[in-house]
């Protein structure tokens, strides 16, 4: 018998252990304490995030789904077709890859800038000096928001997520955060309303665009904009770090990427896979659906264990070797679905930018251990700082 709670130590502390039982004892597994069921095998998850018996109305993070937390059906990661199809109609143009590659030169620039800045000091922080610049800056730079508000957006970003780990819910310091982030985007919002014509980016469409027949409010405007805030700024440094963590462990495929930097996109790819930062997201059954011979009922919730779909054995060989030749034809890194990460094209243009200038310059690194800080908690789990030392060098 599995007693998997995602709050607890156990979980915490090697969520790939319990990860691993649940795949081979408990597949879809029913937790009575939160009146959830969890899918960890690779093959249900995928049907799940594909199907449309399944809601994300009812929310999608885990305070919403184990704890009650309300849900925000204005924001659009958590809206269902029809409304869901026509606001990513509005959205998805500004992550298609033509779209994301104008930026080239702007995010090489700001790496480069920051790798150099580093190069006398022999020490870089790949999470907070590098990936958080980078994530931070392009989010406002895409949304249309005030780009010299970049390093506090992180910041609130950061703070947004934080609890100790094993701690349930929204933190006094999480609460704090959302509130200024909120009051940064509502008077971002009242500013364009009163001179639309500044407005740019996708704040601009969303400002023009009419979704179900009318007009977006203040309300719908301010939602959509912290969502893509979040999103945009949150997950990227993490997964940025993981990745340079990965090629620390393994110096000679890290070396055969300096080699060879069109190995870059899928050593990226497969430190996501393997190190996939959202522990779980979920939806509410709108239809009974079935899972591995338990049919789930109207109303019930059901939670997709990503991380543990990424390592199922059933999809891909040796799932715990880290290897940048991988190469899968499928991977759940992104999600999938209609839901698939909007911001997908970005981050692997982000994290490509960034790794070709870190290894160009820095091909030879060693993590510092003591210094590096870890987020572990039920739903995101990464490297808030992840400090390496080089040779110094001059820029």
């Amino acid at each position: 018998m599995i007693d998997f709670d995602p709050y607890g130590d156990a979980f915490l502390d090697d969520p790939h252990v319990v990860y691993a039982r649940l795949r081979e004892e408990s597949p879809v597994h029913f937790v009575e304490r939160f009146g959830a069921t969890f899918l960890s095998r690779f093959d249900d998850v995928w049907a799940a995030t594909q199907s449309r018996k399944l809601s994300v109305a009812g929310g999608i993070t885990p305070s919403q789904l184990l704890l009650g937390a309300p849900a925000n059906p204005k924001m659009p990661s958590q809206m269902d077709p029809p409304r869901h199809t026509a606001m990513r109609s509005v959205l998805s143009p500004h992550f298609r890859p033509g779209a994301v590659a104008r930026l080239e030169g702007e995010i090489r620039a700001l790496a480069r800038a920051r790798i150099e800045a580093a190069l006398p000091t022999g020490r870089l922080d790949v999470a907070a000096e590098l990936g958080a610049p980078i994530s931070a800056h392009v989010a406002c730079r895409v949304v249309g928001f005030p780009i010299e508000r970049a390093s506090a957006l992180s910041q609130r970003v950061n703070a947004f997520f934080h609890r100790r780990a094993g701690q349930r819910g929204e933190t006094e310091k999480a609460a704090e955060a959302a509130a200024a982030l909120y009051a940064w985007v509502g008077d971002f919002v009242a500013g364009l309303r009163a001179e639309p014509a500044r407005a740019t980016g996708i704040a601009a469409d969303l400002i023009a665009c009419r979704v179900e027949g009318r007009a977006l409010d203040d309300d719908d405007l301010v939602h959509a904009v912290v969502n893509l805030l979040i999103a945009a700024s949150d997950s990227f440094p993490k997964a940025l770090a993981g990745a340079v963590a990965r090629l620390a462990e393994a110096p000679d495929q890290r070396r055969a990427v300096v080699a060879d930097p069109g190995l870059v996109p899928g050593a990226f790819l497969e430190s996501v896979r393997i190190d996939t930062p959202t522990q779980f997201q979920g939806r509410t059954v709108l239809e009974p659906i079935e899972f591995g011979g338990r049919t789930l009922r109207s109303g019930e919730r059901v939670c997709f264990l990503f991380p543990a779909a990424n390592r199922d054995p059933r999809e891909f060989d040796a799932p715990d070797r880290f290897d940048i030749r991988r190469n899968p034809p499928r991977t759940l890194a992104f999600g999938n679905g209609i839901h698939l990460c909007l911001g997908r094209p970005l981050a692997l243009l982000e994290a490509r930018i960034a790794l070709e200038e870190l290894l160009a310059r820095i091909p030879e690194y060693a993590p510092i251990p003591d210094e590096a800080r870890f987020a572990r908690t039920e739903y995101v789990r990464g490297w808030l700082r992840y400090p390496i030392e080089f040779e110094r060098a001059m820029p």
